[in-house]
């Protein structure tokens, strides 16, 4: 139990609500998270939520889709693999294979209603320290002291926005709500992985000529593994996108910089090639690090991914742990839902190992395939055909 007689130790006010443990995020990694931290029995667990719950996948654009499938085979010992728990599934609760960012919306609000999780929405985090044994969380609604942080913030609020010069001329593709809403018969995206590839099919469908930059031809790439080439479902878009011939593929520019000119932008590459379009070109050029807002509480490698150790806390600050897709491993990407949930179960067994509860729980997630200690099953030499 939390030891509340302390309210007034040195770095707290008074009013400084503790908290047992608090999560940051209130999306599939925090609700994941919390879900087994309940059942743990860890009392006292707080999600923080800067927006409302599941706010990203509100935002996403209406056309996109999950490309990881959902299918209602927990009965049979596969967990749906868009689940965050082992006993929900999308596809049971949506009735739908692929589904779209709202629809999976109402899913984890309906999760965290049923588990009636304590989220408190419209709380911002302005920052993290740690002060002793415990953390002082400074949000936009007051300070929180905790036993125990786990980072769940995501992505998708923190778009990458590359630094060349005339960025500011596009539009990340995180911005739209609907593809059918931009201006103009032509668009130039920029980035040729998922979000790329999904911008320029779903222009395509709306009737737009469209053309891809990307830095390699992802297309053309046979890595087994999604978070590296593109997924089955995207490449299955491709083949069958009746409007296939109003995408051109290019499949080696280094885009360097924009420029207006008159009416139109300029799209320059590296090599000097050149493309001009009227609308605005549509950066889908991936996330930022959630992390970075609260760096002092992380180190990061040399591709900017944050450090942690094999129970994923920060190896920087004991008892901060991260979720979600963030996660790395042996240069092993978990930046999808089946894989990064695989993961929470870690996190909630370390915590209740340190606060002396039982933790038989932790075999019912071995049985479902949420509890992935051994990772050389990620290794590329497991896909064998």
């Amino acid at each position: 139990m939390l030891d509340r007689t302390d309210a007034n130790a040195p770095g707290f006010n008074s009013k400084a609500e503790f908290v047992n443990v608090l999560i940051v995020g209130a999306g599939p990694s925090g609700i994941g998270v919390a879900r087994i931290l309940q059942q743990l029995g860890v009392s006292d667990v707080v999600l923080l939520e800067k927006d409302q719950v599941a706010a990203s996948f509100l935002r996403w654009p209406k056309e996109m889709r999950f490309i990881s499938p959902s299918f209602p085979s927990n009965a049979f010992g596969l967990t749906d693999l868009n689940s965050i728990t082992y006993d929900s599934s999308p596809a049971y609760a949506l009735r739908r294979t692929h589904p779209s960012g709202k629809e999976y919306a109402d899913y984890l609000r309906n999760v965290g209603e049923v588990l009636e999780l304590n989220v408190a929405e419209g709380a911002r985090v302005l920052g993290i320290e740690k002060r002793g044994k415990h953390f002082a969380v400074r949000t936009n609604r007051g300070l929180y002291r905790a036993n125990f942080v786990v980072w769940a913030a995501g992505q998708f609020s923190y778009p990458h926005i590359p630094g060349f010069k005339g960025s500011e001329l596009g539009l990340h593709s995180s911005k739209v709500r609907s593809w059918r809403d931009l201006e103009g018969d032509e668009t130039i995206v920029v980035g040729g992985y998922e979000s790329g590839v999904d911008a320029a099919l779903s222009l395509a469908e709306a009737g737009r000529k469209v053309t891809l930059l990307g830095r390699t031809p992802t297309w053309d790439d046979t890595n087994p593994d999604p978070s590296i080439s593109l997924s089955p479902a995207t490449h299955q878009r491709l083949v069958n996108c009746a409007q296939i011939r109003n995408i051109s593929f290019v499949g080696d520019a280094d885009i360097v910089g924009f420029e207006r000119n008159d009416d139109t932008i300029q799209v320059f590459s590296a090599d000097g090639r050149s493309w001009q379009t009227q609308s605005r070109p549509i950066l889908a050029t991936g996330f930022n690090s959630s992390t970075k807002v609260i760096s002092n509480c992380f180190d990061y490698d040399a591709d900017g991914s944050p450090l942690i150790n094999e129970c994923d806390e920060s190896t920087r600050l004991s008892d901060l742990f991260l979720v979600g897709p963030e996660v790395k491993h042996r240069d092993h990407l978990f930046c999808y839902i089946y894989k990064f949930r695989q993961r929470f179960a870690i996190v909630a067994d370390c915590i209740a190992e340190r606060l002396g509860l039982d933790r038989d729980i932790m075999d019912q997630y071995r049985l479902h395939n949420m509890f992935l200690e051994d990772l050389s099953c990620c290794d590329e030499e497991n896909c064998l055909c």
